[in-house]
C-alpha cells in the first residue's frame, strides 16, 4: 500500500514549523518575571539578530489575543488595544508596562518581532503574580528554618560534649578498691567491739609505761 504524498507532507510541515519556532526563539532574549499584587511590571524582549530592521513588534497572550504593538513608522509609534488601555502602556525598547497587576495577569506573554529582511521572531515571557505576604515571608521563612536547624545541631553537639566530659571525669576520679586485689581468696575483715576495746587498753597501757 503506497502512502499518499499529502499524508507525508503534513508531518514534514509540522516538523519544519517546530524547527522554525525553536530557531526563532534563540534570537530573542526574554526573562521570566515574578511580581507582587498591585505592582507595575515591564515586559521586554531583546532581539539578538544583527543587521536587521525592526518593522513591528506585537504583544499578545501567546493565544492570538493581542495586547499592544509597536511600529517603526514616522506617523505612529504603536497602540494598546482598547480593552487593555486602562492598565497597559507602551515602554521603550519595544516593551509594555502592566500596572496594578493581580493574580489574573499570571500567564505567558509573547513578543513577536517582524524584521526586514529576516522575517519574524517570537519570544515568550512567563509572568507570575503572587501576594505581597508570600513574597515578603518567603525569605524570612527559609532563614528562620535554617537558624532553627542550626540551633538544634549546636544544642545536640554541646550535650554530647557535656556527657563525654562527665564520663571521663568520673572515670578518672573513681579509684579501684585494691584491698585484697592481689591476695587470693581474700575477704574484708570488719573489727568487732572486743577488738576495739583491746586496742584502746593497749594504748592506755603504753601511755602508763611511757609516763613511768
Amino acid at each position: 500500500m503506497t502512502a499518499h504524498p499529502r499524508d507525508c507532507a503534513l508531518p514534514m510541515v509540522v516538523f519544519l514549523l517546530s524547527i522554525t519556532v525553536a530557531v526563532a526563539e534563540t534570537f530573542l532574549r526574554a526573562q521570566n518575571i515574578t511580581a507582587t499584587d498591585g505592582s507595575s511590571v515591564t515586559l521586554k524582549c531583546q532581539l539578538l539578530v544583527q543587521d536587521t530592521t525592526v518593522v513591528q513588534v506585537n504583544w499578545n497572550f501567546c493565544n492570538n489575543v493581542h495586547i499592544a504593538y509597536h511600529v517603526n513608522y514616522h506617523d505612529t509609534v504603536g497602540m494598546v488595544q482598547p480593552e487593555f488601555s486602562d492598565r497597559v502602556s507602551l515602554a521603550t525598547d519595544y516593551g509594555i508596562v502592566i500596572s496594578d497587576v493581580n493574580r489574573n495577569d499570571t500567564g505567558q506573554y509573547c513578543c513577536v518581532f517582524t524584521t526586514f529582511p529576516h522575517g519574524s521572531y517570537t519570544g515568550r515571557i512567563y509572568l507570575q503574580v503572587v501576594s505581597a505576604d508570600t513574597w515578603t515571608r518567603g525569605p524570612y521563612l527559609w532563614i528562620g528554618s535554617g537558624l532553627g536547624i542550626l540551633l538544634v545541631v549546636v544544642v545536640v553537639g554541646a550535650k554530647k560534649k557535656s556527657n563525654a566530659f562527665y564520663t571521663n571525669t568520673n572515670a578518672k576520679t573513681r579509684r579501684p578498691n585494691t584491698v585484697g586485689a592481689n591476695i587470693p581468696n581474700s575477704a574484708l575483715v570488719i573489727p568487732t567491739s572486743e577488738d576495739i576495746e583491746r586496742e584502746e587498753s593497749n594504748e592506755y597501757f603504753n601511755v602508763i609505761l611511757y609516763n613511768m
